[in-house]
Parts: structure tokens; C-alpha cells; sequence
């Protein structure tokens, strides 16, 4: 338990870091890292690559949500209207 937390929290950290310092999306990083750490973990192979770009697309639209609640809080429009 405490190792899985552990690891999940090294692939954010480094996905963070590398997404700010190099622009690359966290996708890029996280999904591949997931498939290691799901497949370390014995989940079954069939499932592996599914719960891996799941995980990251509920973790992208938490950032979305977040960051529109924020800016709407905020009054920060794009020049979209």
C-alpha cells in the first residue's frame, strides 16, 4: 500500500517537472509509467493499457474542472466571448 502510493507520487512529481521544464504533455509520461506500475502490480494484461489511459484522462479532467472553477472565480474570460 504505502509502496503503491509511493510510486504514484514519484510518476506525478516527475511528470510534473518534466511537463514544466519541457512543455511535453503528461500523457507522454504518465501512461507509459502506468502500464509498468499496473503490470508490476499484477493487474491482468487485458486491462493494463485501458486503466492506464483512464487514469490519466480522469486525472485531466479533474485539472479541466479545477482550473475553470478557478478562473471563473477569478472573472479570467479567454478572448473567446
Amino acid at each position: 500500500m504505502i509502496l503503491s502510493i509511493v510510486i504514484y507520487a514519484a510518476i506525478g512529481i516527475v511528470a510534473g517537472i518534466i511537463g514544466g521544464l519541457l512543455g511535453i504533455g503528461g500523457g507522454a509520461i504518465i501512461v507509459p509509467s502506468l502500464v509498468a506500475t499496473f503490470s508490476y502490480f499484477g493487474f491482468p494484461q487485458i486491462y493494463v493499457m485501458h486503466l492506464a489511459i483512464g487514469t490519466s484522462l480522469a486525472a485531466m479532467v479533474i485539472n479541466a474542472f479545477a482550473a475553470a472553477r478557478a478562473h471563473h472565480k477569478k472573472k479570467e474570460f479567454s478572448g473567446m466571448l
